[in-house]
Protein backbone atom coordinates (compact mmCIF):
# COMPACT_ATOMS: atom_id res chain seq x y z
CA UNK A 1 0.00 0.00 0.00
CA UNK A 2 1.57 3.04 -0.90
CA UNK A 3 2.16 6.20 1.58
CA UNK A 4 -1.04 8.53 0.03
CA UNK A 5 -3.31 5.35 0.15
CA UNK A 6 -2.20 4.63 3.77
CA UNK A 7 -2.81 8.28 4.99
CA UNK A 8 -6.04 8.39 3.01
CA UNK A 9 -7.31 5.22 5.50
CA UNK A 10 -5.88 6.73 8.05
CA UNK A 11 -7.97 9.70 8.01
CA UNK A 12 -11.22 7.81 7.05
CA UNK A 13 -10.84 5.83 10.22
CA UNK A 14 -10.03 8.84 12.23
CA UNK A 15 -13.51 10.38 10.75
CA UNK A 16 -15.22 6.87 11.35
CA UNK A 17 -14.27 6.96 15.04
CA UNK A 18 -15.30 11.12 15.49
CA UNK A 19 -18.61 9.82 14.24
CA UNK A 20 -19.32 7.00 17.07
CA UNK A 21 -19.91 10.27 19.65
CA UNK A 22 -22.82 12.36 19.84
CA UNK A 23 -20.36 15.75 20.19
CA UNK A 24 -16.43 16.96 18.91
CA UNK A 25 -13.47 15.38 20.59
CA UNK A 26 -12.03 18.03 21.63
CA UNK A 27 -14.94 18.56 25.05
CA UNK A 28 -14.06 15.02 25.94
CA UNK A 29 -10.69 14.87 25.75
CA UNK A 30 -10.33 16.93 28.35
CA UNK A 31 -11.04 14.05 30.87
CA UNK A 32 -7.90 11.56 31.62
CA UNK A 33 -8.93 7.89 31.40
CA UNK A 34 -8.68 6.19 34.59
CA UNK A 35 -8.41 2.56 35.65
CA UNK A 36 -9.65 1.05 38.78
CA UNK A 37 -7.48 -1.01 41.12
CA UNK A 38 -10.26 -2.10 43.65
CA UNK A 39 -10.03 -5.41 44.48
CA UNK A 40 -13.69 -7.54 45.77
CA UNK A 41 -14.65 -10.70 47.06
CA UNK A 42 -16.64 -13.68 47.13
CA UNK A 43 -17.79 -16.34 49.51
CA UNK A 44 -16.10 -19.91 48.91
CA UNK A 45 -19.88 -20.64 49.48
CA UNK A 46 -21.12 -18.94 46.21
CA UNK A 47 -18.09 -19.64 44.28
CA UNK A 48 -18.78 -23.27 44.78
CA UNK A 49 -22.53 -22.49 43.45
CA UNK A 50 -21.19 -20.65 40.73
CA UNK A 51 -18.73 -22.98 39.05
CA UNK A 52 -21.02 -25.92 39.76
CA UNK A 53 -23.73 -24.29 37.67
CA UNK A 54 -21.37 -23.01 34.71
CA UNK A 55 -19.56 -26.44 34.09
CA UNK A 56 -23.28 -28.48 34.04
CA UNK A 57 -23.85 -25.61 31.52
CA UNK A 58 -20.74 -26.06 29.33
CA UNK A 59 -20.83 -29.46 29.21
CA UNK A 60 -24.43 -29.45 27.26
CA UNK A 61 -24.08 -26.38 25.33
CA UNK A 62 -22.91 -26.20 21.63
CA UNK A 63 -21.41 -23.07 20.54
CA UNK A 64 -21.53 -23.62 16.88
CA UNK A 65 -24.96 -23.70 17.10
CA UNK A 66 -26.80 -20.89 18.10
CA UNK A 67 -24.60 -17.69 17.58
CA UNK A 68 -22.35 -18.51 14.68
CA UNK A 69 -21.68 -15.12 13.26
CA UNK A 70 -20.47 -13.50 16.46
CA UNK A 71 -20.37 -15.34 19.40
CA UNK A 72 -18.75 -18.69 18.53
CA UNK A 73 -15.71 -16.69 16.81
CA UNK A 74 -14.94 -14.93 20.06
CA UNK A 75 -15.12 -18.63 21.96
CA UNK A 76 -13.15 -20.50 19.21
CA UNK A 77 -10.17 -17.76 19.31
CA UNK A 78 -10.38 -16.10 22.00
CA UNK A 79 -11.54 -17.89 25.01
CA UNK A 80 -10.93 -21.62 24.32
CA UNK A 81 -7.87 -21.42 26.78
CA UNK A 82 -10.11 -19.91 29.42
CA UNK A 83 -12.63 -22.27 29.15
CA UNK A 84 -9.76 -25.38 30.06
CA UNK A 85 -8.63 -23.37 33.30
CA UNK A 86 -12.10 -22.96 34.26
CA UNK A 87 -11.86 -26.92 34.64
CA UNK A 88 -8.88 -26.14 36.80
CA UNK A 89 -9.71 -28.30 40.45
CA UNK A 90 -7.80 -26.16 42.40
CA UNK A 91 -10.18 -23.69 43.49
CA UNK A 92 -7.91 -21.10 44.36
CA UNK A 93 -6.41 -20.70 40.94
CA UNK A 94 -10.21 -19.82 39.26
CA UNK A 95 -10.89 -17.84 42.30
CA UNK A 96 -7.46 -15.57 41.15
CA UNK A 97 -8.81 -15.66 37.65
CA UNK A 98 -12.35 -14.29 38.74
CA UNK A 99 -10.98 -11.83 41.02
CA UNK A 100 -8.82 -10.56 38.09
CA UNK A 101 -11.26 -11.30 34.58
CA UNK A 102 -9.23 -7.94 33.16
CA UNK A 103 -6.04 -10.45 32.68
CA UNK A 104 -8.45 -12.76 30.58
CA UNK A 105 -10.64 -12.60 27.70
CA UNK A 106 -13.80 -13.47 30.27
CA UNK A 107 -15.53 -10.59 29.21
CA UNK A 108 -14.83 -10.08 25.46
CA UNK A 109 -17.23 -8.80 23.49
CA UNK A 110 -19.32 -6.83 25.92
CA UNK A 111 -16.71 -4.79 28.13
CA UNK A 112 -13.43 -3.28 27.81
CA UNK A 113 -11.70 -5.33 30.39
CA UNK A 114 -9.92 -7.88 28.57
CA UNK A 115 -6.52 -9.05 27.99
CA UNK A 116 -6.79 -9.00 23.87
CA UNK A 117 -5.58 -5.39 23.15
CA UNK A 118 -7.41 -5.46 19.56
CA UNK A 119 -10.78 -5.45 21.84
CA UNK A 120 -9.56 -3.46 25.16
CA UNK A 121 -10.86 -0.18 24.72
CA UNK A 122 -8.16 2.48 25.56
CA UNK A 123 -10.22 5.51 24.79
CA UNK A 124 -13.01 4.54 27.31
CA UNK A 125 -12.70 8.26 29.17
CA UNK A 126 -14.22 9.51 25.38
CA UNK A 127 -16.79 7.17 25.63
CA UNK A 128 -18.19 7.66 29.59
CA UNK A 129 -18.04 11.58 29.08
CA UNK A 130 -19.87 11.53 25.66
CA UNK A 131 -22.17 8.71 27.23
CA UNK A 132 -23.09 10.90 30.40
CA UNK A 133 -23.39 14.38 28.86
CA UNK A 134 -26.09 12.78 26.84
CA UNK A 135 -27.84 11.11 29.55
CA UNK A 136 -27.81 14.38 31.22
CA UNK A 137 -29.21 15.71 27.56
CA UNK A 138 -31.94 13.07 27.62
CA UNK A 139 -33.04 13.56 31.36
CA UNK A 140 -33.46 17.63 30.83
CA UNK A 141 -30.69 18.06 32.77
CA UNK A 142 -28.50 19.16 30.20
CA UNK A 143 -28.74 21.22 27.04
CA UNK A 144 -28.75 19.17 23.49
CA UNK A 145 -25.17 19.97 21.58
CA UNK A 146 -26.02 21.56 18.46
CA UNK A 147 -22.71 21.51 16.34
CA UNK A 148 -24.69 24.27 14.36
CA UNK A 149 -24.48 26.43 16.94
CA UNK A 150 -22.26 25.92 20.22
CA UNK A 151 -18.56 26.06 20.17
CA UNK A 152 -16.18 23.43 19.93
CA UNK A 153 -14.60 24.69 23.25
CA UNK A 154 -16.76 24.78 25.82
CA UNK A 155 -16.31 25.87 29.68
CA UNK A 156 -15.29 22.82 31.54
CA UNK A 157 -18.21 20.45 32.70
CA UNK A 158 -18.67 19.83 36.51
CA UNK A 159 -19.12 15.61 36.50
CA UNK A 160 -19.92 15.44 39.94
CA UNK A 161 -22.35 18.58 40.01
CA UNK A 162 -23.82 16.57 36.78
CA UNK A 163 -24.32 13.10 38.64
CA UNK A 164 -25.52 14.99 41.67
CA UNK A 165 -28.24 16.28 39.40
CA UNK A 166 -28.71 12.56 37.74
CA UNK A 167 -29.58 11.52 40.90
CA UNK A 168 -31.87 13.76 41.72
CA UNK A 169 -34.02 13.16 38.91
CA UNK A 170 -33.95 9.38 38.53
CA UNK A 171 -34.17 9.31 42.49
CA UNK A 172 -32.00 6.75 43.34
CA UNK A 173 -28.14 7.34 45.20
CA UNK A 174 -25.25 6.01 42.96
CA UNK A 175 -22.35 4.53 43.82
CA UNK A 176 -20.13 2.48 40.98
CA UNK A 177 -18.56 0.30 42.69
CA UNK A 178 -15.83 -1.43 40.46
CA UNK A 179 -15.58 -4.54 41.56
CA UNK A 180 -12.55 -5.59 39.64
CA UNK A 181 -8.97 -4.14 38.67
CA UNK A 182 -8.49 -2.74 35.13
CA UNK A 183 -11.90 -0.90 34.59
CA UNK A 184 -11.32 2.12 32.56
CA UNK A 185 -13.26 5.41 32.54
CA UNK A 186 -13.56 8.76 34.15
CA UNK A 187 -12.74 9.35 37.88
CA UNK A 188 -15.91 10.69 40.05
CA UNK A 189 -16.11 11.29 44.05
CA UNK A 190 -18.30 8.35 43.54
CA UNK A 191 -16.29 5.85 41.42
CA UNK A 192 -14.81 5.79 38.13
CA UNK A 193 -17.72 5.66 35.67
CA UNK A 194 -17.93 3.51 32.16
CA UNK A 195 -20.14 3.64 29.61
CA UNK A 196 -21.53 0.40 30.16
CA UNK A 197 -22.41 1.55 33.70
CA UNK A 198 -24.22 4.93 31.85
CA UNK A 199 -26.02 2.69 29.29
CA UNK A 200 -27.27 0.18 32.04
CA UNK A 201 -28.03 2.88 34.41
CA UNK A 202 -30.42 4.73 31.44
CA UNK A 203 -32.38 1.45 30.49
CA UNK A 204 -32.58 0.79 34.15
CA UNK A 205 -34.58 4.00 34.15
CA UNK A 206 -36.53 3.95 31.04
CA UNK A 207 -37.90 -0.13 32.22
CA UNK A 208 -38.83 2.06 35.68
CA UNK A 209 -41.13 4.02 33.49
CA UNK A 210 -42.47 1.08 31.91
CA UNK A 211 -43.03 -0.98 34.40
CA UNK A 212 -44.45 -1.00 38.44
CA UNK A 213 -42.14 -1.86 41.03
CA UNK A 214 -43.50 -5.60 41.68
CA UNK A 215 -43.42 -6.42 38.50
CA UNK A 216 -40.35 -8.72 36.50
CA UNK A 217 -38.03 -8.49 33.45
CA UNK A 218 -36.50 -11.01 31.73
CA UNK A 219 -33.14 -9.90 29.75
CA UNK A 220 -31.89 -11.84 26.75
CA UNK A 221 -28.03 -11.58 26.59
CA UNK A 222 -27.01 -9.51 29.89
CA UNK A 223 -23.62 -8.19 29.23
CA UNK A 224 -22.25 -8.32 32.68
CA UNK A 225 -25.35 -7.82 34.16
CA UNK A 226 -24.93 -4.12 35.16
CA UNK A 227 -28.19 -3.58 34.14
CA UNK A 228 -29.92 -6.29 36.62
CA UNK A 229 -28.03 -4.07 39.22
CA UNK A 230 -29.45 -1.02 38.41
CA UNK A 231 -33.18 -2.45 38.18
CA UNK A 232 -32.05 -3.80 42.11
CA UNK A 233 -31.63 0.06 43.23
CA UNK A 234 -34.84 0.92 41.02
CA UNK A 235 -37.00 -1.19 43.55
CA UNK A 236 -37.42 -3.74 40.37
CA UNK A 237 -36.28 -7.28 42.19
CA UNK A 238 -37.94 -9.52 40.05
CA UNK A 239 -35.12 -10.33 36.81
CA UNK A 240 -34.08 -13.28 34.88
CA UNK A 241 -31.52 -13.31 31.90
CA UNK A 242 -31.01 -15.06 29.22
CA UNK A 243 -27.17 -16.36 28.30
CA UNK A 244 -24.45 -18.53 26.97
CA UNK A 245 -22.47 -20.13 29.40
CA UNK A 246 -19.03 -18.08 28.93
CA UNK A 247 -21.62 -14.96 29.84
CA UNK A 248 -23.71 -16.49 32.45
CA UNK A 249 -20.12 -17.05 34.68
CA UNK A 250 -19.16 -13.30 33.69
CA UNK A 251 -22.57 -12.29 35.79
CA UNK A 252 -22.89 -14.27 37.82
CA UNK A 253 -19.17 -13.15 38.93
CA UNK A 254 -20.23 -9.93 38.79
CA UNK A 255 -23.76 -9.75 40.72
CA UNK A 256 -22.51 -11.68 43.55
CA UNK A 257 -19.76 -8.90 44.16
CA UNK A 258 -22.12 -6.12 43.93
CA UNK A 259 -25.24 -7.75 45.20
CA UNK A 260 -26.05 -9.73 48.34
CA UNK A 261 -25.72 -13.16 46.67
CA UNK A 262 -28.46 -14.31 48.41
CA UNK A 263 -30.12 -12.29 46.10
CA UNK A 264 -29.11 -14.76 42.96
CA UNK A 265 -30.56 -18.13 41.87
CA UNK A 266 -29.14 -19.88 39.37
CA UNK A 267 -31.42 -22.50 37.13
CA UNK A 268 -30.16 -25.82 38.79
CA UNK A 269 -31.28 -23.89 41.85
CA UNK A 270 -35.10 -23.16 40.53
CA UNK A 271 -37.93 -25.35 41.82
CA UNK A 272 -40.86 -25.98 39.96
CA UNK A 273 -42.76 -22.55 41.89
CA UNK A 274 -41.69 -19.72 40.33
CA UNK A 275 -39.17 -17.59 42.99
CA UNK A 276 -39.88 -13.78 42.75
CA UNK A 277 -38.24 -10.82 44.08
CA UNK A 278 -34.61 -12.80 43.11
CA UNK A 279 -31.72 -12.16 40.08
CA UNK A 280 -32.16 -15.73 38.47
CA UNK A 281 -29.89 -16.46 35.51
CA UNK A 282 -30.76 -18.78 33.21
CA UNK A 283 -30.21 -20.87 29.96
CA UNK A 284 -31.53 -20.22 26.44
CA UNK A 285 -33.36 -23.89 26.89
CA UNK A 286 -34.77 -23.42 30.38
CA UNK A 287 -36.32 -19.80 28.72
CA UNK A 288 -38.02 -21.43 25.63
CA UNK A 289 -39.76 -24.06 27.48
CA UNK A 290 -40.83 -22.18 30.31
CA UNK A 291 -44.70 -21.10 30.56
CA UNK A 292 -43.42 -17.66 32.94
CA UNK A 293 -45.18 -14.68 31.37
CA UNK A 294 -42.95 -11.70 31.79
CA UNK A 295 -44.26 -8.08 32.20
CA UNK A 296 -41.15 -6.88 30.17
CA UNK A 297 -38.42 -8.77 28.37
CA UNK A 298 -35.27 -6.18 27.25
CA UNK A 299 -32.58 -6.92 24.54
CA UNK A 300 -29.80 -4.87 23.91
CA UNK A 301 -27.15 -5.29 21.06
CA UNK A 302 -27.75 -9.26 21.27
CA UNK A 303 -30.66 -10.31 19.86
CA UNK A 304 -29.66 -9.99 16.03
CA UNK A 305 -26.09 -11.72 16.55
CA UNK A 306 -28.02 -15.13 16.63
CA UNK A 307 -28.95 -17.28 14.13
CA UNK A 308 -32.48 -16.34 12.75
CA UNK A 309 -34.05 -19.29 13.08
CA UNK A 310 -33.53 -19.18 16.82
CA UNK A 311 -34.44 -15.81 17.33
CA UNK A 312 -37.73 -16.53 15.52
CA UNK A 313 -38.16 -18.52 18.87
CA UNK A 314 -37.10 -16.06 21.22
CA UNK A 315 -39.74 -13.27 19.57
CA UNK A 316 -42.48 -16.16 19.66
CA UNK A 317 -41.63 -16.40 23.67
CA UNK A 318 -41.10 -12.56 23.63
CA UNK A 319 -45.03 -11.40 22.29
CA UNK A 320 -46.37 -13.11 25.40
CA UNK A 321 -44.90 -10.37 27.46
CA UNK A 322 -46.74 -7.24 27.79
CA UNK A 323 -44.08 -5.25 27.06
CA UNK A 324 -40.50 -5.98 24.86
CA UNK A 325 -38.11 -3.28 24.78
CA UNK A 326 -34.93 -3.57 22.19
CA UNK A 327 -31.76 -1.68 21.61
CA UNK A 328 -29.96 -2.61 18.78
CA UNK A 329 -28.21 -1.73 15.52
CA UNK A 330 -29.28 -2.51 12.25
CA UNK A 331 -26.35 -3.92 10.30
CA UNK A 332 -26.49 -7.50 10.83
CA UNK A 333 -28.43 -10.48 8.90
CA UNK A 334 -31.38 -9.25 10.29
CA UNK A 335 -33.08 -6.78 12.42
CA UNK A 336 -35.56 -6.57 15.43
CA UNK A 337 -38.30 -4.76 13.42
CA UNK A 338 -38.10 -7.70 10.82
CA UNK A 339 -38.96 -10.03 13.55
CA UNK A 340 -41.65 -8.00 15.16
CA UNK A 341 -43.46 -7.53 11.79
CA UNK A 342 -44.71 -11.61 12.52
CA UNK A 343 -46.64 -10.40 15.23
CA UNK A 344 -49.58 -8.63 16.46
CA UNK A 345 -48.85 -5.52 18.90
CA UNK A 346 -50.78 -2.84 20.04
CA UNK A 347 -48.54 -0.49 20.44
CA UNK A 348 -45.03 0.24 18.45
CA UNK A 349 -42.55 3.20 19.41
CA UNK A 350 -39.22 3.80 16.92
CA UNK A 351 -36.79 6.50 18.17
CA UNK A 352 -32.84 6.62 18.33
CA UNK A 353 -31.28 5.77 20.84
CA UNK A 354 -30.01 8.63 23.24
CA UNK A 355 -27.04 7.43 24.29
CA UNK A 356 -24.76 5.10 21.38
CA UNK A 357 -25.08 6.71 17.47
CA UNK A 358 -25.93 3.80 15.22
CA UNK A 359 -28.90 2.05 17.32
CA UNK A 360 -32.12 1.88 17.33
CA UNK A 361 -34.64 1.68 20.45
CA UNK A 362 -37.48 0.63 19.90
CA UNK A 363 -40.88 -0.34 22.60
CA UNK A 364 -43.47 -2.59 21.47
CA UNK A 365 -46.64 -3.37 23.60
CA UNK A 366 -48.13 -6.71 22.77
Amino acid sequence: MSLLKKYRKLIRTKKHYNFRFFRHTSILKKFKNEISKNKSKISKNYLHRLLKEYLDREKKYQYNKNSADVWDPIFNNFQKDLQVALRDKNENNILSLLDNPGQTNLFLGFEANVSNKMWANGKENLFAIDRLISFGEFLGIVNIYNPERDKISVSKIDIDSLINQIEKKIGIKLIFKNPFPGESGIKTSKGILNEKEIQAMYTAYKISLIIKKGENVLEIGGGLGRTAYYCDLFGIKDYSIVDIPITFLAQGNYLGRVLNPKKIKFENELSKKYISKSIKLITPEYFLRNNTRYDLVLNCDSLTEINIDLAKKYMKKISKAKYFLSINHEKNYFKISTLINKFKFKEYLRNLYWLRRGYIEEIIKF
